[in-house]
């Protein structure tokens, strides 16, 4: 039971944190033999009282906390080792079975983890492109979904901790959906023959792994720009509220359709007429904020926040529409079509 609780203990370290658990079950077993090994054996023998025990702890999860900003995976191996592996009480005794008991539980996890991950990673670069490619516009249509309107109004002042954890599931799914993909399309491409496309296959794929780069960029900017606004927009202005529920709209199907786009490879289903008006009622908003501004009906603080707002709308606007042309350039039906 002890190994299954691990594996999703794991499980779940893999999917926050973006870790490779292959190079993660290497790093459990060296920082089981020369870290936590030389720690139980030689050190925690030498300590005597609980408050040396308590400040070798200290020490020994500073450090390596230290080192997980660096690298996530430098703080769990060695930390979820020492956990696993040691024990302390007000009696303290040294056995050979406990710490390898730990140790061989939390590996047999690791291994699982491991081994789960590789079975369910597709091996052929082609469909990393178009999983990738799937899952970024989806991530990306689901966390313009959970733009509220009052999110960008002001309204519902007393609601604080629904956008709060509005904010928190954005951020998290721009970590975990969003920001990982760019990166898995690029290593992909040194994979990729030439017997799947044309010559100029790979500077395709370049570009289009920079405009995802900068869709996921913007839509990043764009949470912090409304972070930092939600809290300085008077309670007055939700007239905004109807403009930007439409924007948000727009942009979710538009992510939708680019998330449908590569299984079926036709570029007559992405119409290049929805980003005008976009830009049109972006550029209206921006109007508004300017006269609002120049009658005295909204001070300085609010235009600039607005003003920071729809301009990183309108770069992600913009961003999706480079996006939107790498990916019409593309023959995805080699990439579609079955090798056997």
């Amino acid at each position: 039971p002890k190994v299954a609780m691990m594996a999703g203990i794991l499980s779940l370290a893999v999917l926050l944190n973006r870790l490779d658990p292959v190079p993660g079950v290497v790093l459990m077993i060296v920082s089981t033999l020369f870290v936590v090994a030389p720690v139980y054996w030689l050190v925690m023998p030498r300590l005597n009282s609980g408050e040396s025990l308590l400040c070798l702890v200290f020490v020994y999860a500073f450090t390596f906390a230290y080192l997980g900003g660096k690298n996530p995976a430098f703080k769990m191996g060695p930390l979820m080792m020492f956990v696993n592996m040691t024990g302390i009480s007000n009696e303290q005794s040294y056995s050979f079975s406990g710490p390898i008991d730990g140790a061989i539980m939390t590996l047999l996890a690791g291994g699982v983890t491991a081994l789960v991950y590789m079975v369910f990673r597709p091996m052929r670069p082609e469909v990393v492109v178009v999983r990738g490619l799937k899952g970024f516009f989806s991530g990306c249509a689901e966390i313009v979904r959970m733009y509220q309107p009052s999110d960008l109004s002001g309204a519902h002042p007393s609601k604080p901790s629904d956008q709060y954890s509005h904010g928190r599931l954005r951020r998290r799914y721009i970590e975990s959906a969003v920001l990982p993909v760019p990166p898995q399309i690029r290593a992909a491409r040194q994979r990729l023959g030439s017997a799947e496309a044309g010559s100029n296959l790979s500077n395709q794929i370049e570009t289009l792994g920079d405009s995802l780069q900068s869709v996921a960029d913007r839509l990043y900017v764009l949470e912090w720009q409304i972070e930092q606004t939600r809290r300085t927009i008077p309670e007055s202005y939700q007239r905004f509220a109807p403009i930007a529920g439409n924007i948000r709209q727009a942009l979710e199907h538009r992510c939708l359709t680019l998330a449908a786009f590569p299984a079926g490879g036709q570029a007559s289903v992405i119409s290049k007429e929805v980003d005008e008006p976009l830009l049109q009622e972006l550029e209206a908003m921006l109007h508004q904020v300017h006269q609002d501004f120049a009658e005295g009906t909204l001070d300085r603080a609010s235009a600039t926040a607005m003003c920071k707002v729809v301009g990183s709308l309108r770069g992600l606007v913009t961003s999706l529409k480079v996006a939107t042309n790498a990916m019409q350039e593309i023959d995805w039906k080699s990439f579609t079509a079955p090798r056997f």
